[in-house]
């Protein structure tokens, strides 16, 4: 059996860039939403899901046709085969405020760039005497490639929306 917390899951220690977080008042910390449960064996199995309602706060077990309300304390961790949690600061934000805006440069974004298509890696730490990060690394997908690009470059390919949506790996 796997032990996890129903509240308050702390990942701040999974993170690289914390001055990322404070500049955009994003919290680590994450509560449970929901639960899926597997019983049977590898072969075979039945799944059943708990969910916890964000509009009245209480947990509901869905199994097959039928949803019950249950309590927390009835949430089944020995058959837990998938968790679910939500960012605590999630629902005092709007959601320009959750997700980046296509100006922003962040770790992930995808890119078509003169060397192909890619995606940003994370920041250059800034030179002594800098303040803010200039270059960012860029990763050429399909390739073992790893460019330096000046800030503005990158505002400059966003500008002309050359964003896709799609993932830069499909082929």
């Amino acid at each position: 059996m796997v032990e996890f917390p129903l509240n308050n899951l702390d990942l701040s220690n999974f993170i690289q860039d914390h001055n990322f977080l404070k500049m955009n008042d994003i919290t680590c910390q994450y509560d449970l939403c929901g639960v899926i449960n597997h019983y049977g064996s590898l072969t075979y199995g039945h799944y059943v899901s708990n969910v916890k309602n964000p509009y009245d706060h209480k947990w509901y077990k869905y199994d097959d046709h039928f949803r019950i309300p249950i309590e927390e304390s009835q949430l089944s961790k020995e058959s837990a085969y998938i968790l679910f949690y939500v960012r605590k600061d999630i629902n005092s934000k709007q959601l320009q405020d959750i997700f980046p805006s296509s100006s922003q440069i962040f770790p992930g974004l995808p890119l078509r760039t003169k060397f192909g298509d890619g995606f940003v890696l994370g920041p250059k730490r800034p030179e002594e005497g800098e303040d803010e990060v200039s270059i960012y690394y860029v990763q050429i997908s399909k390739r073992v490639e790893v460019h330096e690009m000046q800030v503005t470059e990158i505002l400059k390919i966003l500008e002309r929306e050359e964003i896709y949506n799609e993932t830069p790996y499909t082929s």
